[in-house]
C-alpha cells in the first residue's frame, strides 16, 4: 500500500496541473476516481479480519461539522447537477485528507515528509522549467507553465516553494554526510530561487502572497533578519525590470484592477440576503442580483460576470453559509497553533523547526492566495495543501501526544460491508464519470459549426436522462434561430419546450428566462397574439427579477409595452434601463421615440441632446486605436444610423417643429 499510495500522491500532485490546465472537469474527474480507487481498496485490504483501525484529528468534530455543513447547502441550492459535482470534489477532498492522515501515521511522520518534499520538489521545477522557458524562449508576456492561469500557476508555486527553501536553510536531514548535505542544500537554493523566478515570469500580483511561506520560512530561520531578506527581494522585484514589475506600473491604467473589491462588496449583499448560501456552485447565478456597478468606467457599468467572489472565503460563505469558512480556517488554526514555538524564543531540536515551517509555509501561503482567487477550488492547489496538511498533523503527533487519536471500528458483517463498500463506490464512481461525459459530449456539440449537425448532436444528448441544463438550452437557442431565419411557428414552439426543460432545471440563470422570452415575443410578433405577448412578459419579468442590472430585459419589456401602447410603462423600463447604464443607446434612441408618442417633446429634446452627445463620444472611441471596449459594452454602444435619423421626422410629424437639441 505504502507503494501505491506514493505512485498516487505523485501522480495527483506532479500530474493534475498537465491535464488540460488543471481546472477543467477531467482533472476533478481524474482526481476523484483516482481517490476514491485508493480508498477502496484501502477500505477492502483493512476490513479482511472484520475490524479495520484509522487515526482521526483530536478535533475531528470540526471537520465532520463542516463536511454536513457542505453537504446541507446540496438541499440549499437549485441546480443539482452543479451542487453535486462540487459536493463529489470535497468529498473526494475529505477522502484524501483522511487517507493522507493515515498513511503518513504508518509510514512515519518524517518518512511522508520526505515523500512529499520530493514530489513537492518535482513538481514545483517541472512547473517553474515551463514558465522560464515559455517566457524566454516563446516571448510570452505572461507565463502560466502547464495551468491556463497565470494567477493560479504562481499560487501554485508559492504553495510549494517553502519545501525546497527550508530544505535549503534548514538541516532537514541530521544523519546525512556533512559533504553530500552541502551540495543538497545548494541545489535546494536553486530550486527555490527557480520556484521564485517561474513566479517572476508568470507577472501575477499573486507573486505578494509569495512573502508568507518565504517569511514563514525565513523568520523561523534567520528571525528578524528574515524581514532585511524580504526587503531586498521586494526591492528586486519592483526594481529590477521583469512582467511582475511591469504590471505593478500599470495598475493605474488598468481599470479593472481594482474590480475585486466591488465583487466582494456585491458577495457580502449576496451573503446578507442568504445566510444558509445560495448552494454549493450557485454563486454565479445569484451574482446578477446583488452587482454593484464597477466605478472605473461609464460604458458597461454592470458588465462583469463573476462566477465566484474571487476570494475562497467569500464565495464559501455566500454559497454553504458562513460555517463554511469558519470551520474550514478554524481547524487548522488550531493545528497551526501547535507549533507557535517556530516563532518563540525557544530553539527546537534537529528538523522539527525546518518541517514545521515548510509545512505552515504551503498552508499559509495557500490560505493567503485564497483571500484573492478561486484557488481552493483547483485541484493541483487543493491537493498541495490537504497533503501538507495531513504531514502537519502526523508530524506534530510525533511531537505533541494527543494531537492525534487511534480509533478503530469493529464490522459486524465485514463481507457484506465490503460488498456495500464496492457497490457504492462502484455507483459513485459511475455517476461522476457519466457527469462529466455529458459536459464534454456538450463542449464537443458546442463546438461544431454547422447548425443542423450541433442541433442532432444536442437531440441525441437530450435522450439521456440528464439535468445538464445547458444542452436542452442549447438546443432551444439553435431552434430559435431556425426558428428566426424561416419563420415557421412551429421551430419556436419546439424552442419554447426546450427552454421550460432548462429553466426547470436551472431556475436561477435569468438568461435561460430572458431569451425563452425573446423567442416567445418574436412569435407574438410573428402571430400578432396578444397572449402570446403576456407570456413573454412574464418571462421577461421573471428574468429581470433575477437579474436586474442587466438591461437588456428592461428593452425587451419595453418592446412588449410599446406593442400594447402602453406608452408610459414602456418609459419606464427605459428609463430603468438607462439608470443602470447610461450609454445604452439603443435605449436611449427608443426612450426618444416613445416620448414624443406621449407628447413630452421638451424631454424628448433633452434625451436627444443626451443621445447625440454619446454617440458622438462612442464614435471617437471606436475610431480609436486604443479601443478596449468588450462584447457586452460593444453590445451597449452599438446603435441603428437609420433609427435615430428617422426622429426628427417623427418630432416633426407630431409637433409642426424639427427636433433639435436645447441650447446652452
Amino acid at each position: 500500500m505504502k507503494r501505491i499510495w506514493t505512485a498516487l500522491i505523485a501522480v495527483l500532485v506532479i500530474g493534475s496541473p498537465l491535464i488540460k490546465g488543471g481546472e477543467t472537469v477531467e482533472t476533478s474527474l481524474g482526481f476523484r476516481l483516482l481517490v476514491l480507487a485508493f480508498g477502496m481498496v484501502f477500505f477492502l485490504k483493512r476490513s479482511g479480519k472484520g475490524r479495520i483501525e484509522y487515526a482521526v484529528p483530536a478535533c475531528n468534530w470540526l471537520l465532520v461539522a463542516l463536511l454536513l455543513v457542505f453537504c446541507a447547502s446540496l438541499l440549499t441550492g437549485h441546480y443539482f447537477f452543479i451542487s453535486s459535482f462540487w459536493l463529489s470534489n470535497i468529498l473526494a477532498c475529505f477522502l484524501l485528507f483522511y487517507l493522507g492522515l493515515e498513511m503518513a501515521v504508518e509510514s512515519g511522520g518524517r518518512n511522508y515528509l520526505n515523500q512529499i518534499f520530493v514530489i513537492f520538489l518535482a513538481s514545483g521545477l517541472l512547473q517553474s522549467g515551463v514558465g522560464i522557458f515559455e517566457f524566454w524562449a516563446r516571448g510570452q508576456a505572461r507565463s502560466a507553465g502547464t495551468f491556463f492561469n497565470p494567477s493560479y500557476y504562481a499560487g501554485y508555486l508559492a504553495g510549494l516553494i517553502s519545501f525546497p527553501l527550508a530544505g535549503a536553510v534548514f538541516d532537514l536531514w541530521p544523519k546525512m554526510a556533512r559533504r553530500r548535505k552541502l551540495w543538497l542544500r545548494a541545489g535546494l537554493g536553486l530550486a527555490a530561487f527557480l520556484m521564485l523566478a517561474g513566479m517572476v515570469v508568470s507577472g501575477s500580483r499573486v507573486i505578494i502572497f509569495a512573502l508568507i511561506p518565504l517569511g514563514v520560512v525565513l523568520g523561523a530561520r534567520f528571525r528578524w533578519k528574515a524581514v532585511a531578506v524580504l526587503l531586498l527581494l521586494a526591492l528586486a522585484v519592483g526594481l529590477v525590470p521583469n512582467p511582475v514589475r511591469q504590471r505593478l506600473q500599470t495598475i493605474s491604467n488598468d481599470r479593472y484592477a481594482w474590480e475585486r473589491l466591488t465583487i466582494w462588496k456585491s458577495s457580502l449583499r449576496m451573503i446578507r440576503s442568504h445566510p444558509l448560501g445560495v448552494g454549493l456552485g450557485m454563486y454565479q447565478y445569484y451574482y446578477h442580483r446583488y452587482a454593484l456597478p464597477m466605478g472605473q468606467g461609464k460604458i458597461g457599468r454592470y458588465g462583469v460576470e463573476a462566477t465566484q467572489a474571487h476570494n475562497e472565503y467569500l464565495t464559501l460563505a455566500a454559497e454553504s453559509s458562513v460555517l463554511a469558512p469558519f470551520l474550514l480556517l478554524l481547524f487548522p488554526g488550531l493545528v497551526l497553533a501547535r507549533f507557535r514555538r517556530v516563532f518563540g524564543g525557544r530553539v527546537l531540536e534537529g528538523d522539527e523547526p525546518g518541517w514545521s515551517a515548510a509545512l505552515a509555509g504551503t498552508l499559509l501561503g495557500i490560505a493567503g492566495h485564497a483571500l484573492v482567487d478561486f484557488n481552493l477550488h483547483q485541484p493541483p492547489i487543493i491537493i498541495a495543501a490537504i497533503l501538507a496538511l495531513a504531514g502537519l498533523l502526523a508530524f506534530g503527533a510525533e511531537q505533541s501526544p494527543g494531537l492525534l487519536q487511534k480509533d478503530s471500528l469493529e464490522l459486524a458483517r465485514p463481507g457484506l460491508v465490503r460488498a456495500l463498500v464496492v457497490v457504492f463506490g462502484v455507483m459513485f464512481a459511475v455517476f461522476i464519470c457519466y457527469q462529466t461525459a455529458l459536459e464534454s459530449l456538450y463542449r464537443d456539440a458546442a463546438r461544431t459549426t454547422d447548425s443542423r449537425q450541433r442541433l442532432k448532436k444536442f437531440s441525441r444528448l437530450a435522450r439521456w436522462p440528464a439535468s445538464y441544463a445547458p444542452i436542452y438550452f442549447q438546443m432551444a437557442e439553435d431552434l430559435r434561430q431556425t426558428f428566426l431565419n424561416r419563420q415557421e411557428p412551429s421551430l419556436g414552439r419546439q424552442a419554447v419546450i426546450y427552454y421550460e426543460i432548462a429553466t426547470r432545471l436551472n431556475p436561477e440563470n435569468y438568461q435561460y428566462y430572458f431569451e425563452w422570452a425573446d423567442c416567445v415575443y418574436r412569435m407574438g410578433v410573428l402571430l400578432r397574439n396578444i397572449k402570446v405577448f403576456n407570456e413573454a412578459e412574464s418571462l421577461a419579468v421573471r428574468a429581470q427579477a433575477l437579474a436586474p442590472d442587466q438591461v437588456f430585459s428592461y428593452v425587451l419589456l419595453a418592446n412588449i409595452a410599446y406593442v400594447r401602447e402602453d406608452f408610459p410603462r414602456a418609459e419606464q423600463w427605459l428609463r430603468t434601463a438607462l439608470e443602470y447604464e447610461p450609454y445604452f443607446l439603443r435605449a436611449r434612441t427608443m426612450l426618444v421615440a416613445v416620448l414624443i408618442d406621449e407628447d413630452k417633446l421638451t424631454e424628448a429634446e433633452q434625451e436627444y441632446a443626451k443621445l447625440l452627445a454619446e454617440q458622438k463620444e462612442v464614435d471617437e472611441l471606436m475610431a480609436s486605436p486604443s479601443n478596449y471596449l468588450n462584447l457586452y459594452q460593444k453590445l451597449l454602444v452599438a446603435y441603428n444610423k437609420e433609427d435615430i435619423a428617422r426622429l426628427p421626422e417623427r418630432f416633426q410629424t407630431k409637433s409642426g417643429r424639427q427636433l433639435k437639441p436645447p441650447g446652452p
